[in-house]
């Protein structure tokens, strides 16, 4: 994923210094070629398993387990 994320960022931070950003099928084609749908899917399920119980301290919990998953 690390390619697409540089891509995006690199797609943003073009738009904020005024440039032109690279072409947009060049960064869904670089998101595309990166994105892992099982993956995804894990990490939803993970997600909803705390946060379904609709409490702040599961929100807490689920919080906590993205921020580690964001970090890694």
């Amino acid at each position: 994923m690390r390619i697409a994320s540089q891509t995006l960022c690199l797609f943003y931070a073009t738009l904020l210094c005024g440039q032109s950003p690279p072409d947009l099928d060049t960064v869904i084609q670089a998101v595309r070629k990166e994105f892992q749908a099982e993956r995804s899917m894990e990490v939803m399920r993970n997600a909803y398993a705390t946060d379904r119980y609709f409490t702040f301290p599961r929100f807490q919990e689920t919080a906590k387990f993205l921020r580690k998953k964001l970090e890694a």
